[in-house]
């Protein structure tokens, strides 16, 4: 009876929604759309999906008028809203820190396309020159999230980038070749920038150079290239994720697809099909 009553109530309530009240859901998908977004890759999104399944455990259980059960999942419910909230805390000062470095006036790349074949040209060449002799580097690529705070941790250089550039940046015992390079559409701004680590339990054969990018694509849209001075293997860090055994060709691909703006689909699925987390 008490399902009947509040079915017939559902349909009365959207029978007298306005053209606002239909805004006013879009809104509110558009918002869920953007807070998944922004929570998609993170460990967060498991705690939602828990509490998301408590939900409508709780409303079923309601729906079909069972009073001791409702009664039970509800004070369970409360509790683990409050865990989870505290739970995620981290998590959710790394989307609002995300947030909060998005330039909303930094449109797309304004480089001519010779300027962007000589950014490809040079991060390729250099990735597999590093790679080869295991030379460890650790290359920033800002995208929309300001990364004026990890410039001002470095040396300034503010140089057009190339590839003897940034190979002569990570010669071992040169006084550059600690910390990450950042990258600003063609230019080098700064070296010896210091990255935030992640939080993330990674595999043993991983460094502090993965773990800064990692920290760092927690926190902001930037792409990190590393290579590893241990093994010579290249990785890609973006969203808090790992592409790792990758080629210079791939690097180019996940720049251009990334960075740039074209669409590269296909050498982008070689890469994605062949990296784990």
């Amino acid at each position: 009876m008490m399902a009947a009553e509040e079915l017939n109530s559902l349909q009365k309530y959207f029978a007298s929604l306005q053209f606002w009240n239909y805004a006013d859901i879009i809104v509110l998908l558009i918002l869920m759309g953007v807070a998944y977004h922004f929570l998609h890759n993170t460990r967060a999104m498991s705690v939602v999906k828990g509490l998301l399944v408590l939900v409508l455990l709780f409303l079923f259980v309601r729906w079909s008028n069972l009073s001791a059960t409702t009664y039970v999942l509800e004070k369970v419910l409360y509790v683990f809203l409050i865990a989870g909230a505290v739970m995620l805390v981290p998590e959710l000062r790394r989307v609002l820190e995300r947030i909060g470095n998005i330039n909303i006036l930094r449109g797309g790349s304004k480089l001519t396309r010779a300027e962007i074949d000589d950014v490809l040209d040079a991060t390729r060449d250099t990735v597999a020159n590093l790679s080869r002799r295991k030379v460890g580097a650790l290359i920033v690529f800002e995208q929309n999230s300001s990364l004026d705070e990890t410039v001002d941790s470095g040396i300034k250089l503010d140089a057009y980038i190339s590839s003897g550039l940034l190979i002569n940046i990570f010669e071992k015992n040169t006084p550059l070749h600690d910390g990450a390079v950042v990258v600003r559409e063609n230019k080098v701004l700064a070296a010896t920038c210091y990255l935030p680590l992640t939080d993330q339990h990674l595999s043993k054969d991983l460094g502090t150079r993965h773990r800064a990018a990692l920290g760092l694509t927690e926190q902001s849209d930037a792409l990190v290239v590393i290579v590893s001075e241990e093994t010579g293997n290249i990785s890609v860090a973006r969203d808090g994720q790992l592409l790792r055994y990758l080629t210079p060709n791939d690097v180019e691909a996940l720049l251009v697809e990334n960075l740039y703006k074209t669409n590269n689909k296909t050498d982008l699925m070689k890469v994605v099909s062949k990296s784990y987390n």
